[in-house]
C-alpha cells in the first residue's frame, strides 16, 4: 500500500498548527456547547479533538477521539485518535491505530490520514 510520507503531508500538518495558533479556548467553549446540545455529533468531536490538541490538551484531544471512535467507527475517526495520539507523543499508540488504518479498504482513502499521522511524528 501506497504511504505518503512527503512534503504534502508534512505541508498539511503545519498548516494544522498554523490554523491551531488562532482558534484554541475561543473554539473550545462553542464546540463545548454543541456537544451538550448534540453528544452523538461526530463532526464537533472531530473539530474539539483539532481544537484541544492546538491547546496542548493532549489528554482531553485522546479521549475527545476516542468518543468520536465510539459514535462513528470509521476511518476518519481512527485518523483523529492517531494524531491526537500523535501530538501527544504517543508514539506507541498512534502506530497501533495506523496498523489499523492499513486494514482499511480501499486502502486510497486512508493513506493521506496515514500520511499525515506520520507527518505529526517526525517520520
Amino acid at each position: 500500500m501506497f504511504i505518503p510520507r512527503g512534503k504534502g503531508a508534512f505541508a498539511q500538518s503545519k498548516a494544522m498548527h498554523l490554523v491551531c495558533s488562532e482558534s484554541k479556548a475561543r473554539d473550545a467553549t462553542h464546540l463545548q456547547k454543541t456537544v451538550e446540545l448534540d453528544p452523538n455529533f461526530v463532526l464537533t468531536r472531530w473539530r474539539l479533538v483539532f481544537v484541544y490538541s492546538c491547546a496542548g490538551r493532549n489528554a482531553e484531544a485522546i479521549a475527545e477521539a476516542k468518543k468520536a471512535l465510539e459514535i462513528s467507527n470509521v476511518a476518519w475517526s481512527k485518523s483523529m485518535l492517531a494524531g491526537a495520539y500523535a501530538r501527544a507523543g504517543d508514539r506507541e499508540g498512534a502506530l497501533k491505530v495506523i496498523e489499523e488504518l492499513k486494514q482499511v479498504t480501499p486502502p486510497n482513502n486512508t493513506a493521506f490520514m496515514i500520511g499525515r499521522t506520520y507527518a505529526e511524528l517526525g517520520d
